[in-house]
């Protein structure tokens, strides 16, 4: 006789694909759901949905679901999503947006559900005014309290919270983890020009922080910077700044690309320049790639690159040139010398961020709710 299966709902406030979307991805068709089955509520109609509509993994798109502090709109969701929670009845419900984190972990209590929630980041972390800070540092330290588990994707999430006791013991790290998949065979793009091609890959808004590499482009020579991904309200104030150093030549942006995970072996670096990053997903998806990473020294980057030869991590600009300078000299140098580097970083990919680990360690923490 069959068991029966389990229902998990994964909730997502946005629907288009970053690290956070792929995480809820990975999870709904990885070997989960041979024991649950699995829908996703997510807001919008983007990219997650439709990967998620391809692969077979039901969806619901909820009218409100959106980041806001607004009383009137935040009566909506939690109104919404009490409702879809209750006439969908899972046994687990795992959310995964800050915001919405904390009406759904109160609507879980509410109605009894075991409910999971992954940090994927702190609002409290990123770049907003000092009340604002408190108030949404307050709010997760009782989404975690509200939440039967928490999940961290990092260290750094972990601990950026509380010193408290009773909050660490709730928090679980859980490494995303990456599938090792042979990238894209293309030509690098330096046979075109001899040109050093650094490559970003992130929304374009003020987080990502893009427009700090573009102040200083005019102090290197023979780079050329790419910035791939959609608008989400900084693209303006990048092209303004691009036009203000008068470097349209040496900068390209070009929005969102499908499976760029797979193309980015064509450039010769990566760049992550955000102002905080929860883990940092796309620089597994680089490493993937075997190409070089520099990041800003924030928080849980440094937990995949301190220890691997070849990626940096950088403080300030100055700094930032002088890397790159260097690098630029060594690039140079195996190009000459025909001795660019094979496959350097799968093995430690595999290792510590390998894509099972990631599914075992999430089933525990699951079936803590039987």
């Amino acid at each position: 006789m069959a068991r029966e299966k389990g229902k998990i709902l994964y909730i997502i406030t946005k629907s288009n694909w970053g690290g956070a979307q792929k995480y809820v991805f990975d999870l709904a068709n990885s070997n989960i759901n041979q024991d649950y089955d699995i829908k996703v509520l997510l807001g919008g109609d983007g990219e997650l949905a439709h990967r998620l509509l391809s692969n077979n993994v039901e969806v619901i798109k909820s009218k409100t679901l959106q980041n806001t502090l607004n009383p009137i709109r935040t009566l909506k969701i939690f109104k919404e999503l009490y409702k879809i929670i209750k006439n969908e009845n899972p046994n687990i419900v795992h959310v995964n947006s800050s915001v919405a984190g904390l009406i759904v972990t109160l609507i879980c209590r509410i109605q009894n559900k075991y409910c999971v929630f992954t940090a994927h980041g702190w609002p409290h972390n990123e770049n907003r005014n000092t009340i604002l800070k408190y108030l949404f540092k307050f709010l997760m330290i009782i989404t975690v309290r509200l939440s039967d588990a928490t999940i961290a994707v990092s260290n750094n999430i972990k601990h950026s919270l509380s010193n408290s006791k009773s909050i660490l013991n709730k928090i679980t790290v859980i490494y995303p983890g990456i599938k090792i998949i042979d990238p894209i065979d293309m030509n690098k793009l330096h046979q075109e020009d001899n040109l050093l091609h650094i490559v970003s890959v992130g929304e374009m808004n003020k987080n990502k922080n893009h427009i700090s590499f573009i102040r200083i482009m005019n102090s290197l020579d023979n780079v050329h910077y790419h910035i791939i991904g959609q608008d989400s309200g900084e693209k303006e104030n990048i092209e303004k700044e691009i036009e203000a150093q008068n470097i349209k030549n040496k900068v390209t942006l070009h929005g969102h690309i499908q499976n760029i995970d797979r193309m980015l072996s064509r450039y010769d670096v990566f760049l992550l320049p955000s102002h905080t990053e929860a883990l940092g997903y796309v620089v597994l998806e680089a490493l993937q790639n075997n190409i070089p990473v520099i990041a800003r020294n924030v928080g849980g980057v440094p937990e995949i690159i301190e220890n691997i030869n070849g990626s940096t991590l950088y403080n300030d600009p100055e700094e930032l040139i002088q890397i790159i300078t260097k690098l630029k000299n060594e690039i140079s140098t195996e190009r000459n010398e025909n001795k660019l580097k094979e496959n350097t970083y799968q093995k430690y990919l595999a290792d510590k961020f390998s894509y099972d680990k990631m599914i075992t360690e999430t089933l525990k923490i699951y079936q803590r709710s039987k």
